[in-house]
């Protein structure tokens, strides 16, 4: 039979108490229930959500540049906004060149919902 060896003397004896144990056993199950954190992913997750504010940015900019640069008038003069009359009662357009949306708030409205939008025909 094998027997059980004392520790000698010089070796620390380690002398845990019920509660020790039970309050150790507590911990470990905490700590074995958060989840798992990949640094690597995490910062793969962050160098993502930089390339997306980016890329809104840029395309935020191209489109402000792109109605800028839209008269919002066809070839013969007449609006390119497509007007439409809300259940609110108030009429919101959207160009159809560069989809900008013309509110009561917008500086051009006044001015654009005046301008017809489709030409006159005379009949002769």
């Amino acid at each position: 039979m094998t027997e059980i060896k004392k520790a000698e003397s010089n070796e620390p004896q380690l002398s845990l108490t019920k509660d020790d144990l039970s309050y150790l056993l507590s911990k470990v199950i905490e700590e074995s229930k958060k989840p798992y954190i990949d640094i690597n992913v995490e910062a793969q997750k962050v160098r993502n959500r930089e390339r997306i504010r980016g890329e809104r940015a840029e395309q935020e900019a191209n489109r402000a540049a792109r109605e800028a640069a839209c008269a919002h008038m066809r070839e013969d003069n007449t609006s390119a906004v497509a007007w439409m009359q809300n259940s609110d009662n108030i009429w919101r357009g959207v160009c159809q060149r560069c989809n900008a949306l013309f509110t009561p708030s917008h500086p051009d409205y006044a001015a654009l919902i005046r301008i017809p939008t489709r030409a006159i025909v005379s009949v002769g």
